[in-house]
C-alpha cells in the first residue's frame, strides 16, 4: 500500500491516533474536524493512499455515534474508493460494511442490507465488529441470537469482549500500527502487548488475537528477529481465522528464507501464493517470489 512519507506522514498519523481516542470518549464532533483537516493534507490522488481509508473510516464512525448525517451522507461513498489496494486482503469487505451501517443509521435499509449482505458474504461473517449488535439484529432479522464476532462459548457459558475492552484494544492497536510505521519498533511492541493482555483466557478463541499476534510477528521480522518473528506467526496461525491467512504465511516463509531454511521458506511462501496469487508479493522484496517460481 502507498503510504505518505516524512514529515507530513508523521503529522497525519499523530492526527489519526488522536482522533481513535477522541471517538473512544466524547469528542466526535472535533474528531470529525481533525480529520477532515487531515484528508486536506493528503498529497495528489489522495485516494491511492492506504491513510484514505483510514481517515474517511474515522469519520464514518464519528459520524455515526453523533448521528451527523450531513457527514455520513457527505462521506460514506468516499470509503468504497479509499485505498483500492486494501481490496486484496478482504474484498473490500470492511468498506461494504462502512457503507452499511452509514446507510442504515441514515434509514436507507435496503441499501444498508444490500451492503451488509456483501460485507458478510465476503469475510465469512467477519464483518460485524463486537459492538455491531443493532446492525447485526437487523441483518439476520431477529432478536436473539448467537452472534457473530467477539464471542465464544467456554465450558458451556458463553462468553464476549465488552464493548470498552474492545474499544480500548482497538485504540492499542491503532497506536502500535502508527508506531509502527515510523519504524518505532519497540513502542509499536509495547502497545500490542498491552492489548493482548487485555484479551481474555483462551486466546486462540478469539480473532482479535489473530491480528495482534501477526502485528507483533511483523515488527519482529522487520527487527530482524526472525525466529520470534515466526514464533508469533505461528500463535496467529492458531487463532480464529488464523489458518491459511496468506499475509501470516508469507511473512512466516519470508523469516524462513532469512534464516536460511529454504524448504520451509518455500512451503509458506507457496501457501501465500496459492491463496493471493502475485498479488501478495507486490511490495515484498523479489527474491521471495523467485524462490517459489524457480
Amino acid at each position: 500500500m502507498a503510504c505518505v512519507e516524512g514529515v507530513l506522514g508523521e503529522k497525519i498519523e499523530e492526527i489519526r491516533a488522536q482522533c481513535r481516542i477522541m471517538i473512544s470518549g466524547n469528542e466526535s464532533e472535533a474528531a470529525i474536524k481533525m480529520l477532515e483537516d487531515a484528508w486536506e493534507l493528503l498529497p495528489g490522488e489522495k485516494y491511492e493512499y492506504d491513510e484514505s481509508f483510514h481517515i474517511v473510516a474515522y469519520i464514518l464512525e464519528a459520524a455515526i455515534k453523533t448521528n451527523n448525517k450531513e457527514y455520513l451522507l457527505k462521506w460514506m461513498n468516499r470509503v468504497l474508493l479509499a485505498d483500492p489496494e486494501r481490496d486484496q486482503y478482504d474484498k473490500g469487505a470492511e468498506k461494504d460494511m462502512w457503507v452499511g451501517r452509514a446507510s442504515y443509521v441514515l434509514g436507507d435499509y435496503e441499501n444498508a442490507k444490500k451492503y451488509m449482505k456483501m460485507a458478510n458474504e465476503k469475510s465469512n461473517g467477519r464483518c460485524f465488529r463486537p459492538n455491531d449488535t443493532v446492525y447485526k439484529n437487523f441483518y439476520f432479522g431477529i432478536t436473539n441470537f448467537y452472534e457473530i464476532g467477539e464471542k465464544m462459548e467456554l465450558d458451556g457459558k458463553t462468553m464476549e469482549l465488552d464493548e470498552k475492552t474492545y474499544e480500548k484494544i482497538l485504540e492499542l492497536s491503532e497506536l502500535g500500527d502508527f508506531y509502527a510505521k515510523m519504524e518505532k519498533w519497540d513502542k509499536a511492541l509495547e502497545q500490542y502487548n498491552i492489548a493482548l493482555n487485555l484479551i481474555p483466557s483462551s486466546k486462540y478463541q478469539w480473532e482479535a488475537s489473530t491480528w495482534l499476534y501477526a502485528a507483533i510477528g511483523d515488527v519482529y521480522y522487520y527487527k530482524k528477529q526472525y525466529n520470534e518473528a515466526i514464533n508469533y506467526m505461528n500463535e496467529a496461525l492458531k487463532c480464529t481465522g488464523g489458518l491459511g491467512n496468506p499475509f501470516i504465511n508469507l511473512k512466516i516463509g519470508e523469516s524462513y528464507y532469512e534464516l536460511g531454511e529454504l524448504n520451509n521458506a518455500r512451503r509458506y511462501l507457496t501457501e501465500a501464493y496459492i491463496v493471493e496469487g502475485m498479488d501478495i508479493f507486490e511490495n515484498e522484496s523479489e527474491k521471495y517470489y523467485k524462490l517459489i517460481a524457480c
